[in-house]
């Protein structure tokens, strides 16, 4: 009862303590089974290919590294393989819904002091009032996430905790979470691309047989044929795509013992087939300030690159321009290179868009009359994942901006130029030459489908975001802890690994040149 209390006032829900109660028991009883066998010294799986990365339709192929000090009992070494892409995100209901929530809230509240009831017990009762409001049913298998709304779960102490929704043939799902600031309502779906388990070592069939494997250490070999059209490798915080190889060591006197690696899968985007990834792309907008009904002057912003097509390790260039003819400051200038990810629910039910900021540079005010100028000021581009998820994955769409925000005195708001901008992994042919020092011999692209001449080289560099937890991720994103059995290492932290080009000696070495003002008569002449 006072773990009870303890996830009530935490905002767990109670199927998700029950959930990692039965997984840490079954730890306990399958650690009791374990005793008389010692684990091993060693126990990981190892990739061939550099930085375990690789594409469609290729051979996975590595080893099993077994390393125990004394000789030790098996049926044999198992691999699973899987692949899949999950998304789960929410969405407040809209203002119509808010406003009479909102009411009914309130004429509840009113309502509550004129009783003798205690304001405690008044969330159960808004609970169900406003879950029958939107009609909702009982809800036995979903995991609700209390920080994603406004307030605490009302739903603790409530059989009727949501509605959900499931779909013929498919694994999209949504649900409705009772909060203080109204229902949230939950969408998730999950398409998988392979799931494949085979013996590599011992007897698949012949159940009593066993393998006695002396002390020392082992490598069992195996390959795996990866299916074509996979999509890249992706993690974000409302969605991922996820490749992990998982090594089963069955064991007859003991509990399975498991060890888990993540592998990277990259796609082919050839800069070279878009016939705008070299073209000069430029905008601008002007905004004019009002002071109390009276036009204070206009404020205008215009940005240009040189092209829309880059690969990671290439630098965008941007020159800009922000004149201020009003009379007054201006907050600070803000240029983002921006990630912006659409996750779509399957039959085009539910899309949401997270824009995440992966590169920053930030200039202050500009006095009335004055100009800031950018004159080639650099963004590198960080190892990211192409922009072509969406031709493999159908719950994905991953897009690049580039973004000028000059942020005007209140309450004017901002002016916002956006440029669409491409991430590829196959760089401009006119751009070849910049990417080695002269007279370096270049080796064949080991791309596949490319067999472009000169095309350089390339190395794999770790996603900026950095590696997190898979199991994390999939109690995240499906609600469910994924129990194995005991592992060898408590949690398989990864990140995906990409193309990143690095550019050579005769590349032009453009410096940031400091913000320069300039005077300007107050009428723009």
């Amino acid at each position: 009862m006072i773990m009870h209390n303890n996830l009530y006032d935490d905002g767990e829900d109670m199927k998700l303590f029950r959930v990692r109660a039965f997984s840490f028991l079954r730890r306990l009883k399958d650690e009791e089974e374990d005793t008389p066998m010692l684990r091993p010294k060693t126990f990981a799986i190892e990739f061939d290919a550099p930085g375990a990365v690789y594409f469609s339709a290729q051979t996975i192929t590595g080893n099993v590294v077994l390393n125990v000090e004394e000789p030790i009992s098996l049926k044999g070494v198992k691999m699973r393989f899987r692949g899949e892409c999950c998304i789960h995100f929410t969405d407040l209901p809209n203002s119509a819904k808010m406003d009479l929530l909102r009411k009914r809230e309130a004429s509840l509240n009113r309502r509550s002091k004129r009783d003798s009831f205690s304001r405690i017990a008044s969330p159960v009762r808004n609970y169900s009032y406003i879950n029958g409001g939107l009609h909702g049913v009982d809800n036995p298998g979903f995991i609700p996430d209390s920080d994603l709304g406004n307030g605490d779960l009302l739903s603790q102490t409530s059989s009727t905790n949501g509605h959900i929704i499931h779909r013929p043939n498919s694994s999209e799902h949504e649900w409705r979470e009772a909060t203080f600031g109204g229902p949230i309502q939950h969408f998730r779906a999950q398409e998988t691309y392979f799931d494949c388990e085979f013996y590599i070592y011992g007897h698949k069939y012949q159940k009593d047989e066993k393998e006695s494997l002396p002390a020392g250490l082992h490598k069992f070999p195996f390959a795996f044929n990866l299916p074509p059209n996979l999509p890249p490798s992706f993690s974000s915080e409302k969605g991922f795509v996820v490749y992990m190889a998982v090594a089963i060591l069955d064991r007859p006197a003991a509990a399975n013992l498991v060890q888990k690696a993540g592998f990277s899968v990259h796609s082919v985007l050839d800069l070279n087939m878009d016939s705008h990834a070299n073209s000069t792309t430029s905008s601008s907008k002007t905004k004019n300030l009002c002071c109390f009904c009276c036009q204070t002057g206009p404020i205008t912003l215009a940005v240009q690159i040189p092209r829309r097509g880059y690969v990671p390790g290439e630098k965008i260039f941007v020159n800009a321009e922000a004149d201020n003819i009003s009379t007054r400051n201006t907050r600070r200038t803000r240029l983002l290179l921006l990630q912006v990810v659409t996750y779509i629910m399957p039959n085009g039910v539910k899309t949401m868009v997270e824009e995440r900021i992966l590169k920053e540079v930030v200039r202050g005010i500009i006095p009335p009359g004055e100009s800031d100028m950018w004159e080639n000021v650099s963004l590198t581009v960080p190892p990211l994942v192409p922009a072509n998820v969406h031709l493999t994955c159908r719950l994905l769409h991953v897009e690049y901006r580039l973004d000028m925000i000059l942020e005007l005195p209140l309450p004017s708001g901002e002016l916002r130029v956006s440029l669409p901008v491409t991430i590829g992994s196959v760089p401009l042919r006119n751009r070849f030459d910049s990417f080695l020092p002269p007279n370096e011999t270049r080796k064949p692209s080991a791309l596949p489908g490319i067999k472009y001449p000169n095309c350089p080289s390339f190395a794999f560099g770790e996603c900026m975001f950095g590696p997190e937890a898979i199991e994390h991720q999939y109690e995240k994103m499906t609600g469910y802890v994924e129990d194995y059995g005991p592992q060898y290492e408590p949690l398989t932290y990864f990140a995906p690994n990409y193309l990143c080009y690095t550019p050579g000696n005769n590349v032009i070495d453009y410096k940031h040149l400091k913000s320069r003002t300039r005077s300007r008569p107050k009428n723009g002449r």
